[in-house]
């Protein structure tokens, strides 16, 4: 444990006190609650100072300076951790991705400002000097690269809504269970918002001036004891249970939603926030995640029929669907395997297993025995991998790398094809549109599936090419254990 004493609680005409704070020696999240005006930001301040007095380094949000440079250059590494950084706070839409930081809204600079502030203080680009920097809080020097870190955000979940700050409130408190030595320290005037943050230790503050601390599950209720001091009286507020870590025995959450079987309908009113423009060419099966006590559709996973080629089948069924007959083979793969092709979650409600979630419930009733998934994103966002399905990275051709080098010597990275209008925006920006149309026509004229695109303008047929390109990054695949009926129709089928 780790016990932070506050000497001075309050300034002014409020009367001074001391507090002290039980911590997690290995990190934790604190949070100061309170109406406006009771004194939270002044304690923040205090609780910041008590952690610089431990050797704790503090990096204040709220100073994070964004200018008008590109998300990811903000978060620095490459450019896949960097993704990670952002879908960290519920920010992995592609529009997002690709635009500055002066093009997005006020709640979303609040949580780009949180992701900044988040990352690792000992990457690369930190010690070589990071463009978005903290004013004021943040010490990158290097005697004290390995001391714990704390994170502070002032009036947090203000400029959010009420379904976006619990989705970002539950990502705050995965990333501290997963991080060791770092606290983040929140003053918010929220109950119900703190409660999804599953504070470590909590200081409730009133307007009279009254403190209470709550570390862990037990509560101090002794009224803090009036103690003589030279210069005037003193409140001191003790806990003295111990809060327990986080990364040991917390309950998990169930989903705010209820999963049910839903219909292409509930498909299409979310289909605008997936990142490939067009519905799949079959739906055979639709699963809808639903708010439990509103029935707001939050999300939808689609199921439709498999394409004829798959370079992700043979490292995992063999030469079953690729050998012999072709026909044949056609009518196994029809018969034996489907393909999960949308999951998408309304953004608002990002970051709480819900995709996760829909994959399972599938899972647990699929229509074939075998399932498989093609995500572009899938690297950044693992929800497949995390349901349980096999993950594998796929081959590029050689006619995409080349594609994919010479829009990178254009200004766009691959991932930035997920979202094509903003991408080919950059090109235009750039002055680079005659050499992006030589690529993509040479491209174009390496297959004959994709010869048919010739006819098309410039900016489609670069729509065209970063559906194709952008798709097969990451495979998934899954099998129901075989039963003793689906062995022996297998045995009929062989013969």
């Amino acid at each position: 444990m780790l016990g932070v004493v506050i000497d001075d609680l309050f300034d002014g005409d409020r009367s001074r006190g001391e507090l002290v704070l039980p911590l997690p020696a290995r990190g934790g999240i604190v949070a100061i609650v309170g109406p406006s005006g009771a004194g939270k930001s002044t304690m923040l301040r205090d609780v910041c100072g008590a952690l610089r007095r431990c050797g704790v380094r503090v990096v204040d949000a709220a100073r994070v300076r964004l200018g008008s440079r590109g998300c990811l250059e903000l978060l620095g590494g490459d450019a896949r951790t960097a993704m990670e950084r952002m879908s960290r706070v519920g920010l992995a839409e592609a529009k997002c991705l690709v635009a500055r930081a002066d093009e997005l809204s006020e709640g979303q600079k609040f949580r780009l400002r949180i992701a900044v502030a988040l990352q690792d203080e000992d990457s690369p680009q930190k010690r070589r000097g990071r463009r978005g920097r903290t004013r004021g809080d943040g010490n990158c020097s290097k005697e004290n690269k390995s001391a714990p870190r704390a994170v502070v955000i002032d009036e947090f979940g203000g400029p959010l809504d009420d379904v976006t700050a619990r989705g970002v409130a539950r990502l705050l408190r995965r990333k501290v269970d997963r991080a060791d030595g770092l606290w983040v320290v929140v003053a918010c005037t929220r109950a119900e918002l703190v409660e999804q943050v599953s504070p470590d230790v909590r200081v409730e503050i009133s307007l009279d001036g009254e403190v209470r601390v709550v570390g862990g599950t037990a509560v101090g209720t002794k009224p803090p004891p009036a103690v003589a001091r030279r210069g005037g009286a003193r409140r001191r507020a003790l806990c003295r249970s111990r809060a327990p870590d986080a990364r040991r025995g917390r309950p998990g959450r169930a989903l705010d939603v209820r999963i049910e079987v839903g219909r292409v309908e509930d498909y299409r009113a979310l289909a605008a926030w997936h990142y490939r423009v067009g519905e799949p060419a079959t739906i055979e099966y639709v699963l809808s995640a639903r708010e439990r006590v509103r029935g707001e559709l939050v999300g939808v996973l689609v199921v439709s029929r498999p394409v004829l080629n798959g370079a992700w089948r043979e490292p995992v069924w063999g030469d079953r669907y690729i050998g012999g007959d072709k026909r044949l083979a056609a009518g196994r793969l029809n018969r034996e395997v489907r393909c999960i092709s949308r999951v998408i979650v309304e953004p608002r409600w990002r970051a709480r297993g819900i995709a996760v979630g829909l994959v399972r419930a599938y899972l647990r009733s699929p229509l074939t025995r075998r399932t498989e998934a093609v995500a572009a994103m899938g690297g950044v966002c693992p929800f497949f991998r995390a349901a349980g399905m096999r993950e594998q990275r796929l081959p590029v051709k050689a006619a995409d790398a080349r594609l994919i080098d010479a829009m990178m010597f254009a200004g766009v990275a691959r991932w930035m094809m997920a979202s094509p209008r903003e991408a080919w925006g950059r090109i235009e920006e750039g002055g680079m549109t005659g050499f992006a149309a030589r690529e993509l026509r040479r491209w174009a004229m390496e297959s004959g599936a994709t010869r048919a695109l010739l006819s098309m303008s410039d900016k489609e047929l670069f729509e065209a090419a970063c559906r194709r390109v952008c798709d097969g990054m990451w495979a998934y695949t899954w099998e129901r254990v075989a039963s003793a009926g689906d062995a022996s129709r297998l045995r009929r089928e062989a013969a």
